[in-house]
This record gives C-alpha cells, structure tokens and sequence, in this order.
C-alpha cells in the first residue's frame, strides 16, 4: 500500500486543525488553573498538576497496547478499546487502567 501524495493545501488543513487541537489543550489547562487552587492546590504545584494527564498516558497506553496485542486472534490491525460483549479481553485491559 502506498502512501497517499498530500497537496499543499491538504498539508495546510492538517496543520491548522493540530494548531485548533494545542489550542483547546492549551485554554482547557488555562481553566483547570483555577479549579486546582478552589480544590486546595497552591500556585506552585499547579504546573505538576497540569502534566498528571499527559504522564499517565505516557505510562498507561504503552501498558494496555501490549496486552492487546498479546491478545489478537488475527494478524493486521488491532481492534479499539472500546468495552462491549464482542471483546471480552478489552474489558481486562480497562484493568490496567
């Protein structure tokens, strides 16, 4: 399978969308300031507290794609996370969570 050549304004869209996509992180993480300090945090440990989401994905995401992958029936493309009665063994990885 080839890759699909991509015009410049096909790039272009891509980028702006990613730049909407920082853009919303960031005025999310702006308003999650101020519930931290109603919920007790001081001004300093505000800046950990915005990296606790990220970290955790770092951590946990490489955790459960292991145990997918561990747990395929068929080589190719694994299938999404998403628990319902079909995937009994995604209903473990939520486990790891």
């Amino acid at each position: 399978m080839q890759k699909p050549r991509l015009s410049f304004w096909q790039i272009f869209n891509m980028s702006f969308g990613f730049m909407g996509i920082q853009f919303g992180w960031g005025l999310q993480l702006a308003n999650m300031s101020g519930i931290y300090t109603y919920l007790g945090a001081k001004p300093e440990q505000v800046p950990i507290l915005w990296l606790a989401g990220p970290v955790t994905g770092l951590l946990v995401q490489p955790i459960i794609g292991l145990d997918e992958r561990s747990n395929l029936e068929s080589p190719g493309p694994s299938s999404p996370l998403f628990p319902d009665r079909r995937h009994p063994r995604q209903h473990r990885a939520l486990l790891h969570a």
